[in-house]
């Protein structure tokens, strides 16, 4: 497929256009395509929340555990636990301070409360307190010594975490903590599949199903299953978690941290390499929810019936196209700012979905590519 150069209207501008025209080429589709699956997956649309679980962590809960392992003789007498983490949340007013949240490299921000129980799972949560045309709350946990931004914040829990502030614990007291808390609150699975002799490295792969459109006559063809290139997984236990990206070759991955219980998976559309990331109509970033309370690996491959979660996938896989193409040819990626992509499927005959990209330059200033 061949593709034209864009005028040169500057370097960044530039760069964009290529991106934007290589995102809607390499995304190329037909609305006579039918779904490989009867049914969309139930992941794709609002979350919903079950009930509030009591929280395992709570710095008054893990003393409680912790008297209970001296009292049995199975920790040291100590002095009295002091809290490691705050569990927050922030409020931001604007996708341009949610943003700012993004940046801190240092936070992982959820979009639903990490104490609750998932009545039914879906791509995104947005608290119904919050205007729909406003980010929603974000969650997580931060040190103690964490400088908190300019930005609403309430916090939620003090927390008892695994980590260095939590040094004095040996793996064993530690481990041993951990599943007294977890029993005390019962969060303990009956099959006490919770805790394993040594801890698990979360790792899958993910594939999405390539199609290429003949440009003359608009009819598609299945190519084949295609890894989802460089795009980041996300596994979470608690107020734990651990982030990996998928190989370009295989779509597989392998978080580098360990967990010692099950762990919900999480398929993020972003790319640390330039910092890509496809989102919501919002600007927010846009994520594919995978299994909970997992032990095993997660492999998926996205499917034409997974409507938002292909397309996005393969967005995905057309910027990776992009840097290398960009790389190959010398072309300087964009360094201002993370580039944002929302992909846009509209009705009638089109070889290529509408794809949007949006940055502002100035403060009045906007560039959208479709």
């Amino acid at each position: 497929m061949k593709i034209f150069s864009p005028s040169r209207i500057g370097g960044l501008v530039g760069s964009l256009a290529i991106l934007g025209l290589l995102s809607v080429l390499a995304s190329c589709t037909d609305e006579s395509l039918a779904p490989l699956e009867p049914e969309v997956p139930a992941s794709e649309g609002p979350m919903e929340l079950g009930a509030q679980l009591e929280n395992p962590y709570r710095l008054a809960t893990m003393q409680q555990a912790y008297d209970a392992l001296v009292a049995r003789g199975e920790a040291p007498k100590a002095a009295a636990l002091e809290p490691t983490h705050y569990y927050v949340r922030f409020l931001p007013a604007s996708v341009a301070e949610l943003d700012s949240l993004s940046r801190d490299t240092t936070l992982e921000l959820f979009d639903h409360p990490l104490d609750y129980a998932i009545a039914k799972r879906g791509d995104w949560y947005h608290d119904p307190s919050i205007p729909g045309d406003r980010p929603t709350w974000q969650y997580t946990a931060v040190p103690v010594d964490f400088t908190f931004p300019k930005v609403e914040v309430e916090m939620l829990d003090e927390l008892y975490l695994e980590g260095p502030a939590a040094e004095r614990q040996t793996p064993r007291v530690w481990r041993a903590l951990e599943t007294e808390a977890l029993r005390i609150t019962d969060q303990l699975p009956a099959d006490g599949g919770h805790q394993r002799t040594e801890g698990w490295r979360p790792w899958g792969r993910v594939r999405v199903h390539e199609y290429l459109t003949d440009r003359y006559t608009y009819t598609q063809r299945f190519a084949g299953v295609r890894p989802v290139k460089y795009c980041r997984v996300r596994v979470r236990n608690w107020f734990k978690w651990s982030t990996a990206y998928t190989s370009p070759e295989t779509g597989n991955f392998m978080m580098p941290d360990e967990f010692n219980g099950p762990v919900s998976y999480e398929l993020q559309f972003y790319t640390a390499a330039g910092s890509f990331k496809v989102t919501t109509d919002l600007g927010v970033l846009a994520q594919h929810n995978g299994p909970t309370d997992s032990r095993s690996a997660w492999d998926v491959t996205l499917y034409w019936g997974n409507m938002k979660a292909w397309n996005r996938a393969t967005v995905m896989n057309a910027i990776y196209e992009y840097r290398q193409q960009a790389s190959r040819n010398g072309i300087r990626l964009p360094r201002l700012a993370t580039i944002k992509l929302f992909v846009r499927l509209e009705e009638g005959r089109s070889n290529a979905f509408g794809v949007i990209r949006h940055i502002t330059l100035l403060p009045f200033s906007d560039v959208q590519l479709f």
